[in-house]
């Protein structure tokens, strides 16, 4: 989601983040921390993400480019508001924030297939 952010920190490449004690950015949380906090395989991902979010492939599939663009932009933009008061409790992050990267990750996953899918379908 971060890619429909703020453009002067690049997505978030600039926030500077500590994650579990360690230097990160906020792009990277979103891109690798969140999603290997969960501790699943690739395929284990992929088969709990069909699984819990299986009944939201309609709704994806009918949501327009601009649509999904400005969905994305507003939930980066409750990411910063949290963002401005987080205590850097790395867990309570992906508490937090865990659902809604899941359902960016399978968002994404579905529109790609639908792009596939008209280009050699």
């Amino acid at each position: 989601p971060m890619h429909t952010a703020h453009l002067d920190d690049l997505g978030g490449n600039k926030v500077q983040v500590k994650w579990f004690g360690k230097p990160k950015n906020l792009h990277w949380v979103w891109d690798e921390g969140i999603i290997s906090a969960r501790g699943y395989s690739y395929s284990e991902y992929a088969e709990y993400l069909e699984n819990h979010l299986a009944g939201e492939i309609k709704k994806i599939q009918e949501m327009t480019i601009e649509e999904i663009t400005l969905h994305n932009y507003h939930f980066c933009e409750s990411v910063y508001q949290y963002q401005d008061h987080w205590d850097g409790n790395a867990y309570h992050y992906v508490y937090h924030f865990a659902a809604d990267c899941e359902w960016q990750l399978y968002a994404a996953g579905i529109r790609l297939a639908m792009v596939l899918n008209e280009i050699y379908g």
